[in-house]
């Protein structure tokens, strides 16, 4: 067995192949299957050219896993400040799409330059959470760090929101209760930060339907109060209530006041798609794909029946 064979992560690659052929599989299904002949020619040939990016992917992430782990740990940083840059310039000169601001022409090829600072965001939070003392006063309860990683996750979630794709920026405020999780922090800490996502949702439904918010105040009020009643730690429950009453006040204006049409559409479709209003809009294919899902079952309706 060769040295550059042994240092690769089996486990996760076989795992990576894995998941790459389960979804060249389902793709190959639903473009040759029956329902082919509905589809346009360009999404019948969507096959084809997954499996080149597939080919491609599964190398890359074979060099990847070659690479020794100081090499991440030294690129962190950088590779972070490098796609806050990336964000920064896409503003400036990026292609505008679909109302949004989020790609950069390089030569005839489009990059979509919110997907890098995943990428660059989650090692750089991954090297911060990583360098925490591992003694009893590190792991268990430094909220320094937590606060740094929300900050790390923060940064490039306002670049992609002021580049006009809100979806996107969740996407990285999502990834805020899994980083906390893996830190080791207290369990009263990581609700506290996960606590506004609750508190947001129903603030979302509260705009379209009116007792939603009084559901998002319950929330707000209970949940202070809990984190009070576990920790006897005031500062905690006045974060809590700033923190979820805050989130609660910000999605109510502005989805009332300060964003767009269609962006308030989208997100309220995806707290209520089956609303009426957006059954045949921005709801059309959440709608579409709770059904096609639940015609199928649990197992599906069968390998090149779908």
């Amino acid at each position: 067995m060769t040295a550059w064979y042994r240092k690769i992560d089996h486990v996760t690659l076989l795992t990576w192949l894995a998941l790459i052929g389960i979804s060249l599989a389902a793709i190959y299904s639903t473009t040759h299957g029956p329902a082919a002949e509905f589809l346009a020619t360009s999404v019948q040939q969507n096959f084809q050219s997954q499996f080149i990016w597939a080919i491609i992917c599964t190398v890359g992430v074979a060099i990847a896993l070659m690479l020794p782990v100081r090499f991440y740990q030294r690129a962190a940083y950088p590779a972070y400040v490098f796609c806050l840059g990336l964000l920064l310039l896409t503003l400036a000169i990026g292609k505008e799409s679909g109302g949004a601001t989020s790609w950069l022409m390089i030569g005839g090829m489009t990059l979509q330059t919110s997907e890098l600072a995943k990428v660059g965001t989650v090692m750089a939070v991954a090297k911060l959470l990583s360098s925490q003392p591992s003694g009893e006063e590190g792991r268990g309860g430094n909220v320094r760090y937590a606060a740094g990683a929300v900050a790390l996750l923060i940064g490039p979630a306002a670049l992609i929101l002021v580049q006009n794709d809100p979806g996107t920026a969740l996407g990285f405020l999502g990834l805020i209760p899994i980083m906390l999780f893996w830190s080791g922090l207290p369990l009263a800490t990581c609700a506290l930060m996960i606590s506004p996502g609750v508190a947001g949702y129903f603030a979302i439904r509260g705009t379209t339907v009116g007792w939603w918010l009084w559901v998002a105040v319950a929330f707000a009020v209970v949940f202070t109060a809990g984190i009070w009643w576990a920790t006897r730690k005031r500062y905690m429950a006045i974060l809590a209530a700033l923190f979820t009453g805050g989130v609660i006040l910000v999605a109510t204006v502005a989805l009332n006041e300060v964003l767009a049409l269609h962006q308030t559409a989208r997100i309220k479709s995806f707290t209520n798609p089956d609303a009426p209003e957006y059954r045949k809009g921005v709801g059309f294919h959440l709608v579409q794909s709770k059904a096609a899902i639940g015609s199928g079952g649990l197992w599906g309706k069968g390998y090149m029946e779908g």
